[in-house]
């Protein structure tokens, strides 16, 4: 059985024409699809996070010359957030993870849960403990509105 759109008009789409995610958010809000298209798209959903949260991350181990890689990559010295970054790359099967869920549904959310696991084992790795600043790579005081910034559950 195949998934298709028997009409597609962008219009349609509202409030979320033009974002990520769009055919998705398109199939959970329109009541035209029947109720086993909806089902398969929220278990294909189900299957791709729950991948997201039993793949193994692989990190390699922290080379010692890890500082003179990050500044001959950046050009800078790197802070902190910048060798998190820096392992999260180059370190680790990050990049693998993120080519296998490129396509499937629920990608978006899958993202957010590998680069937390990876960022948490890097941290480990670097003996420092894991911040929200990690993951969104900047510094919490340059967050305009402090006041109403409410991270997402999976960080806290």
């Amino acid at each position: 059985m195949s998934l298709y759109l028997t009409k597609y008009d962008p219009s349609d789409l509202g409030e979320f024409g033009g974002k990520f995610g769009v055919f998705e958010k398109y199939l959970e809000h329109k009541s035209r699809f029947s109720g086993k298209a909806l089902r398969k798209v929220q278990r294909e959903k189900r299957r791709t996070l729950n991948w997201a949260k039993d793949i193994p991350i692989e990190v390699s181990p922290v080379p010692q010359n890890l500082l003179l890689l990050a500044f001959e990559h950046y050009g800078k010295i790197p802070d902190k957030i910048l060798l998190v970054s820096y392992l999260r790359h180059y370190f680790t099967n990050y990049e693998n993870l993120l080519e296998e869920i490129q396509y499937c549904i629920g990608n978006r959310d899958a993202y957010e849960i590998i680069k937390t696991r990876v960022v948490k084992q890097v941290c480990d790795q670097l003996n420092i403990p894991f911040s929200i600043e990690y993951i969104y790579n900047t510094e919490m005081s340059w967050v305009i509105n402090k006041e109403s910034y409410e991270p997402l559950e999976m960080y806290r």
